[in-house]
């Protein structure tokens, strides 16, 4: 459940969800680490749409947000 304003990755924390995906090079856990778009750590697909940013992305109705490998 999302509410107005909130952003992608306020609902995935929220949800109990912590990684969003795994680093390209050693394959490690990526989660949400800076929260205001300077990184790319919370990098998410959404609407088949790869590589955005979860933290900085506000939530709309009927959204598929798919977590990246």
């Amino acid at each position: 459940l999302a509410f107005p304003g909130e952003t992608v990755a306020a609902v995935i924390l929220a949800s109990g969800k912590n990684i969003v995906g795994y680093s390209y090079l050693r394959n490690r856990p990526r989660s949400m680490y800076c929260g205001i778009g300077d990184c790319f750590y919370c990098t998410v697909t959404i609407d088949n749409i790869p590589s955005q940013r979860a933290c900085q992305t506000l939530v709309k109705p009927g959204m598929i947000i798919e977590f990246e490998r």
